[in-house]
Order: structure tokens, then C-alpha cells, then sequence
């Protein structure tokens, strides 16, 4: 689909600034307090209450949005409206692009495009036989392109009447991205987008992040722990440190692009992880004083 020429430009890039909020000039936005209750919002997203933690809800419209969230993942499409939900505690909650009204071939060739850009799925319910109360649990994923060629020869006036998303987590910070296709209410003949990305919360990459840290340190252990059949547990804990100070110097260096910045910046850097090393190591330490601390206090 060409951009209309008459429409200004939105330029949303999440890939340069640190918090998905950063991107969004809210100058011209138009706020309200009140939360777009649409199909599209995942229940359990309603469920989860986060509806009563959205206290500001922004609207924007009608622009020609280029939005990238990824260096390979982009969408650019003539907006008739855009509506951006943001917590209270300032971060961004979910950002929804609607397009104008197409009929439906027009509207399944953009929706090709965003399936295949972004790698969304379809999928359908399955019933679930040993629970009756709630008869559609599960759900078995279907090719998207394959489902929207389906709609294309056969459009439904449902709402939504195509659904395709991503998986949940897998782009660093999202929730998950989805777009869906409805109907007109005026006029079912012809159709419209809407494109919306969910973003977590701060608590909930915090808990993501602690959990994926303790986990490869456990692995690191784990594999410590089997060299020690074949070499002093010194010998191993030498070599460990080796490894960790060459991803740490390596970590680093992946951040410049030429020698003088790297240098200028790399006494910083090393202050920085042995002052964290030190931490770490004075916390273990006393973690062991502690047990020895119990023990004693056992068989007293």
C-alpha cells in the first residue's frame, strides 16, 4: 500500500531509546482517563487487573506511522487513529494502531506484510475434555498466512474476523504483538487493522531477570562442580574468575568501535566490576559464616 502524502509523519523508534515511554512526544496527544475497552485487549490482560492500573490513555490521529521496535522489525501504514495506554508509574502499557478502512483485499495485503515482518501466528481452540466449565483451554497454532488467505477468499463479519500474534516474550521488554482485522459497523464490506504491542511492567522483567540470572549462574556452578572430579576445587575456582574477567573485558569492548573510546572508558569499567565482584564475593563469604553460624547453634 502507498502512504498517503497528505498525512504528517509519526516516527516511533524503541530501538533508541531505553524505555519504550522515551519514544512518544505526548505534545500533541490528545489525554483521557478512560481505558479503550475493545476486543482486541487479551483477557487475561483483563483478568491480571491491570485495566485498573491504566490511569492515562493518549490518542493520536490520523498520521503515517514508521514504528520499529527491533532493527529487522518495523511497520509503516497510514493511521486513522492511534491510542497509546501508560501505567501510573509512567511506563507504557500498550500502543494500538488502527488503519483506515480498506476492503478486503487491500486489507489482506497489509496484514501479510506485518504477519511476515513480525512472525505472527494464528491458532484456534481446542476443546478441553476433562474440563467442562471451561471447554476451550487450549489452543494449537496455524500457519497465518495460510489463515488470512482464508479470510481473504471468505471474510467473516465477526469480530475480531482475523486474529494473528506472536509468541508471549519474544522480543526483549514486549508482552507480545498482535494484530487483528474487523469489520465496519456501518459498512461490512470493508475493514480495518488494528496493530497493537503490549509492553510488560518493570516488576515483571525485574522477576524475568533474577530468575534467567540465577538460573545460568546455577548452570555455571553445575559445571564447576564437575570439573572438581578431575582438578582442585582452586584450580577451578582460578579458572572461573579467568572466564568471567574475559567476558567481562569482551562484554565491553562489544560496546566501541574504535581504541581510544575503549580505553578512555575501560578503568570505569573495571571499577565497576570489581566493586560488583567484591559485593558478590563478601555476600557468599558471609553466607558461609552463617553456616557456620547454625551449625553451632544446632548442637548447642
Amino acid at each position: 500500500m502507498k502512504r498517503n502524502p497528505d498525512l504528517a509523519k509519526l516516527n516511533l523508534d524503541f530501538t533508541s531509546v531505553p524505555n519504550p515511554i522515551d519514544a512518544l512526544d505526548f505534545a500533541n496527544w490528545v489525554k483521557s482517563s478512560d481505558v479503550e475497552m475493545t476486543a482486541e485487549i487479551d483477557d487475561e490482560w483483563i483478568e491480571n487487573d491491570n485495566v485498573g492500573q491504566t490511569s492515562n490513555q493518549y490518542q493520536l490521529g490520523p498520521r503515517h506511522v514508521e514504528l520499529r521496535v527491533e532493527p529487522d522489525r518495523a511497520i509503516a501504514l497510514d493511521a486513522e487513529s492511534i491510542v497509546a495506554n501508560v501505567r501510573p508509574d509512567g511506563s507504557l502499557q500498550f500502543l494500538n494502531l488502527r488503519t483506515f478502512p480498506h476492503a478486503a483485499q487491500s486489507i489482506a495485503e497489509i496484514a501479510r506484510t506485518i504477519v511476515e515482518t513480525w512472525n505472527l501466528h494464528s491458532f484456534e481452540e481446542t476443546p478441553d475434555q476433562d474440563d467442562e466449565s471451561e471447554p476451550f483451554k487450549s489452543t494449537v497454532k496455524l500457519d497465518a498466512i495460510a489463515e488470512l488467505e482464508k479470510w481473504r477468499i471468505h471474510p467473516p463479519d465477526l469480530v475480531p474476523s482475523f486474529l494473528a500474534q506472536s509468541d508471549a516474550n519474544a522480543l526483549p521488554g514486549i508482552w507480545f504483538f498482535r494484530i487483528t482485522i474487523n469489520p465496519l459497523i456501518e459498512d461490512s464490506s470493508q475493514f480495518s487493522i488494528s496493530a497493537q504491542i503490549f509492553w510488560r511492567d518493570q516488576a515483571f522483567d525485574n522477576q524475568q531477570r533474577q530468575k534467567a540470572f540465577w538460573k545460568r549462574a546455577d548452570e555455571f556452578i553445575d559445571l564447576a562442580n564437575e570439573q572438581t572430579s578431575e582438578a582442585k576445587f582452586a584450580d577451578v575456582a582460578w579458572s572461573l574468575l579467568y572466564a568471567a574477567a574475559r567476558f567481562a573485558a569482551f562484554e565491553h569492548w562489544t560496546g566501541f568501535k574504535d581504541a581510544e573510546s575503549f580505553n578512555e572508558t575501560k578503568g570505569e569499567a573495571i571499577d565497576f566490576y570489581l566493586d560488583g565482584f567484591r559485593r558478590m564475593l563478601v555476600d557468599n563469604f558471609d553466607d558461609h559464616s552463617d553456616r557456620y553460624a547454625r551449625e553451632n547453634a544446632k548442637e548447642k
